[in-house]
């Protein structure tokens, strides 16, 4: 009888979990539900493989750069996604080498709007005039492979979704300058930046290739550089380098259905393993500097040529928001990628050394003023604070300077000047708050709002680094490319 008793609740036992089996299965297939990864134990090494956002309706797979770098760990496709130019030559102001070549300046190029806008087709605000066939495919002749009039921002809905993007960091970082860009420096030196590789094919820019082999760039000449702010952007050449030194090459075969400029815009590809793709190094004029292997070497090389002259290929590059993101599934393999997503973003999103700032209290906006917890935004400057709650003082000092406000009262001092603030410090609830872009420039910061993502870069200012001995000038090269080998 205890048997029969023992069998029957077992029986029954099974029905239950069966039954609690089945409704999970669909609840999961109705809500879309998927079982989530710990994160937080998920150790991401150099050459692994997450998947995130899609391109031409295909999920994009990227590849992890994983080094010493203020940003974090680096993404870049494992594909390249299309042919593009990096910026066409549609510019009819003048008769200059922009005119003919396109502009080599990645802060101002048609590639990096593309690649940082969210808007659709129509909506996208182009640096200068409407990117359209005619004017894309200049030199080609082509009706054009991927016109950028045609399609929806990179960031767009049409290939991320807003949670999606909440994985991804909007930060600043180093973009080299070229001979004409180069009074914008902001790392102390006055020379432009010459890479190793400084020929342009088929142009009349008088330039020499010295070396071709990637392995070769940490021994480049670096000179002049500045500060840009960026969401997705190219490789430049000390990543190209990292790329190579962890994986051995940096080759990159052309995603499904992408169409091959070189073989004609009626094939597809797969007549040839890997493309050439674009980098933002800039070289001498106009020229850019792009990477591949070479068919006929079999070996990574690393060339230039005028931003506008031809469609090369679009590898996109960005940095992972490692305290934002969502591990859904897989392994992280190449065949079993890690499936990626965000946690979302609610509201203004502030980055600031390579972080996402968290804050006790979200950040409120006033008369077109974005107002932070006092403490938080000025610990993540580097400085001390303290608070005097008798009259309501705020005082900041980062080791350089002190910078003092006053709850309810506009005025601000830096120990030299007083500044009279739009918006002045208030109580909201318990927690004091100050108009953020007062306060980051008040400590020399940089800040930028990247107004279509709402999002805002903070930028503490950067060591100027003047010594030559740092830069290994091991090319003696004037600017028309009469350069010797040392």
């Amino acid at each position: 009888m205890r048997r029969n008793i023992k069998m029957k609740i077992s029986r029954e036992l099974k029905k239950i979990l069966c039954n609690a089996l089945l409704l999970i299965m669909l609840f999961t297939l109705i809500t879309g539900m998927t079982v989530i990864a710990d994160e937080n134990n998920l150790s991401i090494v150099s050459g692994t493989y997450f998947q995130l956002g899609k391109y031409n309706d295909n999920p994009i797979l990227w590849k992890a750069v994983v080094y010493d770098n203020e940003n974090g760990i680096l993404m870049v496709s494992d594909k390249i996604l299309c042919y593009k130019n990096f910026d066409p030559a549609y510019k009819e102001s003048g008769f200059g080498e922009e005119y003919y070549y396109g502009t080599n300046f990645w802060e101002e190029a048609t590639l990096r709007t593309w690649l940082n806008s969210s808007e659709l087709a129509g909506n996208i605000i182009w640096p200068y005039k409407i990117p359209t066939i005619d004017k894309v495919h200049r030199y080609r002749g082509s009706t054009g492979l991927n016109p950028y009039s045609d399609e929806a921002g990179f960031l767009s809905a049409k290939n991320f979704t807003e949670s999606e993007k909440s994985a991804i960091k909007t930060v600043s970082h180093w973009q080299a300058l070229s001979e004409n860009k180069k009074r914008l420096s902001t790392n102390g030196l006055n020379v432009p930046f010459y890479p190793i590789i400084v020929r342009a094919p088929n142009t009349h820019l008088e330039q020499t290739m010295y070396v071709y082999k990637i392995s070769e760039l940490k021994t480049a000449y670096y000179g002049s550089m500045y500060r840009i702010s960026d969401t997705m952007f190219t490789l430049d050449e000390s990543q190209l380098y990292e790329l190579w030194s962890q994986s051995g090459t940096v080759a990159a075969q052309n995603a499904e259905g992408v169409l091959d400029p070189w073989y004609g815009i009626d094939n597809p590809i797969g007549k040839s393993p890997n493309g050439y793709y674009w980098l933002r190094t800039p070289v001498f004029g106009t020229a850019v500097t792009f990477a591949g292997e070479s068919y006929s070497l079999n070996e990574d090389i690393y060339d230039a040529t005028p931003s506008g002259y031809e469609e090369l290929g679009v590898r996109p590059a960005f940095y992972l928001n490692e305290d934002n993101m969502i591990i859904k599934c897989g392994s992280g393999t190449e065949e079993d990628p890690y499936i990626l997503d965000g946690k979302g973003q609610e509201n203004t999103a502030i980055f600031c050394n390579g972080k996402q700032v968290e804050f006790d209290q979200q950040p409120i906006e006033e008369d077109d003023r974005l107002l932070v917890p006092v403490r938080a935004i000025f610990e993540q400057l580097g400085a001390e604070v303290t608070y005097d709650d008798g009259d309501g003082v705020i005082t900041a000092n980062n080791g350089e300077r002190t910078v003092v406000m006053q709850i309810d009262n506009p005025e601000m001092g830096n120990g030299t000047e007083v500044f009279t603030l739009d918006v002045a410090p208030k109580l909201v609830g318990d927690r004091t708050v100050v108009p953020l872009r007062a306060v980051s420039e008040a400590f020399d910061c940089r800040v930028d709002w990247i107004e279509e993502l709402d999002r805002v870069v903070i930028d503490p200012p950067q060591p100027e680094d003047t010594d030559e001995g740092h830069y290994q000038n091991i090319w003696d090269i004037e600017i028309h490319g009469k350069g010797k080998k040392q």
